[in-house]
């Protein structure tokens, strides 16, 4: 097994992305805050592609409290403090230009889910997944 979790990246080299100014600044800036303030090391923990596997997820998911747009930063945050293996992927994307996402509404949800991970412990009480040899 190579990793414990594959992520869609935006913002990844070799990403191919139409979107508009205000998204990519918003979606930079965001993941310059997640660095600086949570350490992170992933360069679009918001892209919707996630894979997971179930061993990870199975001692992840019972630790991730926000059901939101949170969810995905807190799942990624959780299992780089866990210590698991986490792949980014570089995607095509192109930006809806109707979408209904309250960017003020997340953004005030995401600090919030933000100051809560700081708040809580630096690691996480979840082992690596045990691995499997043949």
């Amino acid at each position: 097994m190579h990793s414990d979790l594959a992520i869609g990246s935006r913002l990844a080299h070799g990403a191919r992305v139409v979107r508009g100014v205000k998204r990519e600044v918003i979606s930079r800036c965001y993941n310059v805050l997640l660095r600086a303030s949570l350490g992170t090391h992933v360069t679009d923990a918001q892209c919707g592609f996630k894979a997971i596997h179930s061993r990870a997820a199975h001692r992840l998911l019972p630790h991730v409290e926000d059901t939101g747009w949170f969810f995905d930063t807190e799942l990624l945050v959780l299992a780089e403090r866990a210590g698991l293996r986490v792949h980014e992927v570089p995607v095509d994307w192109v930006d809806d230009p109707h979408s209904s996402v309250d960017v003020l509404a997340t953004a005030l949800a995401d600090l919030r889910g933000i100051a809560r991970l700081r708040r809580s412990s630096p690691a996480l009480p979840v082992t690596a997944p045990e691995r499997v040899t043949a």
